[in-house]
C-alpha cells in the first residue's frame, strides 16, 4: 500500500473516531459534514494514486523532501510572521494609502517602482 493511502487511512480513522466521541449526543443525525469530508477526502486521495500509478511514492517522498528543507530555511533564516497586531495593521494600512493615492500610481507604474517593493 502505498504511502499517501496509509496516510488518508489513518487520519481519516483518527478524525472517525474524534467525530464519534464529540456528535455521540446528536441521534440519528444523518452523515455529519466530517463523514461526508472524510469521503471527499479518501476518494480524491485514491483518484489522485490510481492516475500517478508507480509515480506516487517518489512524488511523496520528494515532497517531504521539500517541505523538510524549506522548514530548514525558516528556521535558519529566523523567518517568522509578525507578532504584534500593530506590524499586520501598520503594513495594511500603508498599502491601502498607497493604493488609493493616484499619486502613487502615476509615479510608481512608469518607473517600475513597484517591482521593488
Amino acid at each position: 500500500m502505498s504511502l499517501l493511502r496509509q496516510s488518508v487511512i489513518r487520519s481519516t480513522q483518527s478524525a472517525s473516531r474524534v467525530s464519534a466521541r464529540s456528535y455521540s449526543s446528536a441521534p440519528n443525525a444523518g452523515p455529519s459534514m466530517i463523514e461526508r469530508l472524510q469521503q471527499a477526502g479518501s476518494s480524491f486521495a485514491k483518484t489522485a494514486e490510481r492516475s500517478l500509478g508507480s509515480y506516487s511514492e517518489p512524488i511523496m517522498y520528494n515532497l517531504r523532501v521539500a517541505g523538510s528543507f524549506l522548514k530548514q530555511v525558516y528556521i535558519s533564516e529566523k523567518l517568522a510572521p509578525p507578532m504584534h497586531l500593530k506590524n499586520w495593521t501598520d503594513a495594511y494600512r500603508q498599502i491601502w494609502q498607497d493604493v488609493s493615492s493616484h499619486k502613487w500610481w502615476t509615479q510608481t507604474l512608469p518607473s517600475g517602482q513597484w517591482r521593488s517593493r
